[in-house]
């Protein structure tokens, strides 16, 4: 019997050791991160975080940063007597935004999805690993987290997904500027996600004038779509089918192009084809 005891006073101890060692381990990463990786100046980090604290949310639009900059959702609150939140961010995919829709659906009780037709998204599956980042980065969910991280980022950069520091660690900063991130992170701006001058509430940025400038076009070529791509067609239908299953009634809408913009699509006619068959089917 003593015997037995002492094996198990050995494996309490070494468990307690090895739990203890783990523990120091997640305090300094998450130590580490806080000093190092940079997000106070984030627009998904507070469009995002805010919105598990709006109730409730009847209405909500996801899409890219066309909607995140032209959607006025205060207004569309006090218009609609509903409760309206703009959860766009910059460059998703439909593989992105099924994720994100999928979590704003579990957080919750939403009467109307609003999901931006991005048509050049239709032909750009997966290339913008900084988009993944900025909603995973967020998002409370850590299932739909891993499953975004694994179904819309490279394989080569699902550690960088998960583990933030990893991909923020490029220099060891200066003390100057570890005291300087410090101080921003414990300001109430920060801890609060309030008190920014651009922000109005609702997933909503006051950032109408940000691109009021002369845009060179050519750099939209390599995002607009030359052909469909059968994974983002994919993620369509599964956000339709999502909606569905959930009895949240979707409406599809396609923001406004400038002309310029649209002369840029390779298969236009083909693209709206798609588009028209998609509306039929469902």
């Amino acid at each position: 019997m003593e015997k037995r005891r002492g094996k198990f006073r050995k494996w309490i101890g070494r468990t307690t050791f090895v739990l203890a060692t783990l523990a120091a381990a997640v305090l300094i990463y998450f130590c580490l991160d806080f000093v190092i990786s940079d997000d106070t100046s984030s627009l998904s980090r507070v469009t995002i975080l805010n919105y598990y604290k709006e109730e409730p949310v009847d209405i909500v639009f996801v899409g890219t940063s066309h909607t995140l900059f032209c959607i006025d959702a205060v207004r569309l609150t006090e218009k609609l007597n509903q409760s309206v939140y703009n959860l766009s961010t910059s460059g998703p995919d439909f593989v992105k935004l099924y994720y994100l829709l999928k979590e704003a659906t579990r957080a919750k009780d939403i009467d109307t999805a609003f999901v931006e037709m991005s048509l050049s998204r239709l032909g750009s599956s997966g290339g913008n690993e900084t988009a993944t980042f900025i909603i995973s980065d967020y998002i409370k969910s850590f299932p739909l987290r891993a499953a975004l991280i694994f179904g819309a980022s490279d394989e080569n950069n699902y550690i960088n997904g998960f583990f933030r520091l990893r991909r923020n660690f490029k220099a060891i900063p200066t003390v100057s500027e570890v005291k300087w991130l410090t101080r921003k992170k414990l300001e109430d701006q920060y801890i609060q996600n309030s008190g920014w001058e651009d922000y109005l509430g609702r997933g909503e940025w006051f950032g109408h004038g940000v691109y009021d400038r002369t845009i060179d076009y050519r750099l939209a070529e390599g995002f607009l779509a030359q052909d469909i791509i059968p994974k983002e067609l994919e993620y369509l239908t599964k956000i339709m089918d999502l909606c569905a299953r959930k009895g949240i009634k979707l409406v599809l809408y396609v923001m406004p192009y400038s002309k310029p913009y649209l002369t840029q699509f390779r298969e236009y006619d083909q693209i709206m084809k798609t588009v028209g068959s998609l509306a039929d089917s469902h």
